[in-house]
Formats: structure tokens, sequence, C-alpha cells
């Protein structure tokens, strides 16, 4: 059901509660209360663009820290630039964390204690073990990551990939829906799909591991 509020007479009603960044925005533009955006039967205060909308968000963002990034810094998270972080799920993290500018998180994103996340990389569903780094441009999507783990730069862990601890996959390797055991590497350029990696294994250069391959 919509929310109800008691409005000047002028106006009608009524938006869904909105979220902190839009309420913040709002604010910023006089636009609103703390809580609802008010629609004026006058035309007074017509409803801003998608537009005006992300013009606001990038000034705001870009003069000001957000309430995530502050609560992140509030518990001992790293942010190179609290800036240039942008949160569209939720974020758990340990102890000592550092995620550096630019990274996107979506979904539920579990980072244990000491995990380093390097620039321009994309979260989405996925933990990530005590001690590992990720480095740049990589962008994982639910996936599970053991501890002392290297990713990156510019890797790609795709939905069902499963690392155990200290796997190194390096640049320009893609993972999808397969297991790897403790200890194995995929240095550089390499495609790991649909397939179970044993320990200590390593995957050599321009490899292609096709379906339901197993090496131990």
């Amino acid at each position: 059901d919509a929310l109800k509020a008691t409005p000047a007479p002028v106006m009608t009603v009524v938006w869904t509660p909105l979220t902190d960044t839009q309420v913040q925005i709002l604010k910023a533009m006089s636009l609103g209360t703390f809580q609802y955006y008010y629609l004026s039967a006058a035309g007074d205060n017509p409803m801003p663009s998608h537009f005006q909308m992300s013009v606001k968000e990038w000034d705001w963002r870009n003069n000001d820290v957000t309430w995530e990034a502050q609560t992140l810094l509030d518990h001992g998270v790293t942010l190179l630039d609290p800036r240039r972080i942008d949160l569209r799920g939720r974020l758990d993290c340990g102890k000592d964390c550092e995620i550096d500018v630019n990274c996107i998180f979506e979904g539920n994103v579990v980072l244990a204690d000491r995990v380093s996340i390097g620039p321009n990389c994309i979260l989405r569903n996925v933990k990530v073990g005590n001690d590992t780094r990720i480095e740049a441009y990589s962008h994982l999507d639910n996936a599970e990551i053991g501890s002392n783990c290297r990713i990156g730069p510019y890797a790609r862990l795709r939905p069902g990939t499963a690392l155990s601890d200290e796997v190194h996959i390096g640049n320009f390797v893609e993972v999808k829906a397969s297991r790897v055991g403790s200890g194995s590497k995929a240095n550089h350029l390499a495609y790991i799909g649909d397939s179970d990696v044993g320990s200590n294994v390593n995957v050599g250069g321009e490899t292609r591991r096709p379906p339901r391959m197993f090496v131990v």
C-alpha cells in the first residue's frame, strides 16, 4: 500500500519510500522531505527527470561521502577514495579490508579479514576468504573464493565457481562452474569451464578445459 503523509494543501501525494541516496539528492535539490517526495498538483514542484536525478546524484557523490561509505570507514574498512565506491546491495567486511576506487558491489558480498580489492572491480554475490587479493578490473559473479588467493588483474569468475585456498587466477583467465583445488594456478590466458581441477595443478597459458574435465 502507498504510504500516506499530511502534505500542504496544494500537494497530492505520494511516492513510495525513497532510498537514502535519493533522499539526500532531493534534500540538496530542495524538492522534498526527508522521507517522502511529494508531487505538486499545481505543478510548482514537478518531479525531476531521470537526467536531472542522474546529474544531481553525480554531483552529490562527487562532493560528499555517502552514508554507506561512512559506515564502512567507521567499521575499519580502508577506502582509498570514499567518494568512489558503488554499493548496490549488501557488503559485509571483516577486519582490515581495503577497497580501491570505482568498485561495484551487487547482491550479497562477504569479505573476510584482510581482503584487498583493486580498482575497477565488480563483485556480485561473492564470498571471499581471509587474506585474498582481488586485482584490478576483475569481474566476480556468484563465486566462492578461499583464503590466501590471488585473483586478476582482468580475471573473470562466472557463476558456479568455487576456489579453494591459495589459488591463483591470473590475467585474462575465465573460470565458469568449476572447482579448483588448493594451491592450483592458472596465471594467464586460460579458460576453465565445467571442470574439477585438483590441488597443486598448474594450468598453462592458452589452455581451454572442455566440459566435464577432471584434472588431478
